[in-house]
């Protein structure tokens, strides 16, 4: 991380790591921006191979808490738009601006993961482009390290759920 000063390696947007098995509730996926310039806007285009990650919603974050954002998940990924129509801008820095909530799709097979491969544009104030990179996520389909009554998050439930294993209550163990 680079604090709040520009970084040193020019404009790279980067979407995290997800973890998660189906049809047990939520996961969320990070994804940062270093930029060494503000940004009026971004388009990002994430393709998940196979399309098992589907986006329910996206939770501006950081720099990026004074946007706007859209996006649409059709057949094979996900298009978000992050804009301000008050002239608002994701200033230079670095650090996570949104992420990306969702679900995975029941027929994703455990142990298995799918790539998020990512296109991205940032246009400047002038709303002309600005060169920018990007780094792929992944998403793992497995359970969360803790997540003890598989749920897909870690929270009290996980304690609940661990002191009736030791007790003997409640469901058998998975």
């Amino acid at each position: 991380k680079y604090g709040s000063g520009p970084s040193p390696f020019g404009n790279i947007l980067t979407v995290g790591t997800g973890r998660g098995l189906p049809a047990l509730g939520p996961i969320s996926i990070p994804v940062s921006l270093a930029s060494t310039e503000a940004a009026s806007g971004l388009e990002i285009r994430i393709a998940d191979t196979p399309d098992w990650f589907h986006v329910t919603g996206v939770t501006l974050t950081g720099r990026a808490s004074a946007m706007t954002s859209s996006f649409t998940d059709g057949t094979g990924g996900v298009h978000i738009l992050v804009y301000s129509p008050t002239g608002s801008r994701i200033g230079f820095g670095d650090g996570d601006i949104l992420s990306l909530n969702g679900t995975i799709d029941p027929g994703a097979t455990e142990g298995d993961s799918a790539d998020l491969n990512t296109v991205v544009l940032m246009a400047d104030d002038a709303g002309q482009p600005v060169t920018i990179d990007s780094v792929d996520g992944v998403l793992h389909i497995e359970r969360i390290a803790g997540d003890v009554n598989g749920d897909n998050f870690l929270d009290a439930g996980d304690i609940v759920r661990l002191i009736e294993i030791i007790l003997g209550t409640g469901d058998v163990p998975t």
